[in-house]
């Protein structure tokens, strides 16, 4: 199945309606509801797998169940993308990835390590600097298999709990 992409949606000037999903079925409840993409986030699929959204969930794990989900939908899937799994050269390998799974946008967290999910008490959470993560993302704009994948940041700079 193509690849459908984010910037359409985007250029509408209008809220993007992205529901999250932790497999093909809510993907498939998405589709059929009228949302206009889904998000594999990290959180629903720890908690599925019936752990803390602690970094335990592996790139590998996040990328077959995009793979799952692109053949079984046709929405745009946006991937979270934690710390872009590593240093800079990583996140590239990465995007890499995600875009030949059919992904047509990834967000990148600004959370340093160890990484803890900020909805787990203590709500105290240590950030990347903005030059670190700023890397990350240059870096993987510059690489882009296609131009038209949608790459950014999902920033808690502002959380009340985050320290730097």
């Amino acid at each position: 199945m193509d690849t459908p992409y984010l910037m359409p949606l985007i250029e509408r000037n209008q809220p993007v309606w992205i529901m999250g999903v932790h497999d093909v079925l809510p993907a498939k409840i998405a589709e059929r509801a009228g949302f206009d993409a889904v998000g594999v986030q990290s959180l629903q699929m720890a908690f599925v797998n019936g752990q803390p959204d602690i970094g335990v969930i592996t790139p590998d794990e996040i990328l077959a169940v995009c793979r799952k989900i692109r053949r079984s939908i046709n929405l745009p899937i946006v991937v979270d993308f934690e710390q872009g799994f590593g240093e800079p050269y990583a996140a590239v390998h990465w995007m890499h990835e995600f875009e030949r799974a059919g992904v047509a946008g990834v967000h990148i967290d600004d959370y340093g390590l160890p990484y803890k999910c900020p909805f787990i008490p203590p709500h105290v959470m240590a950030l990347e600097s903005m030059e670190e993560t700023a890397d990350k993302i240059r870096a993987m704009a510059g690489e882009k298999l296609d131009p038209r994948l949608v790459a950014g940041e999902w920033p808690d700079d502002d959380h009340p709990h985050a320290r730097h």
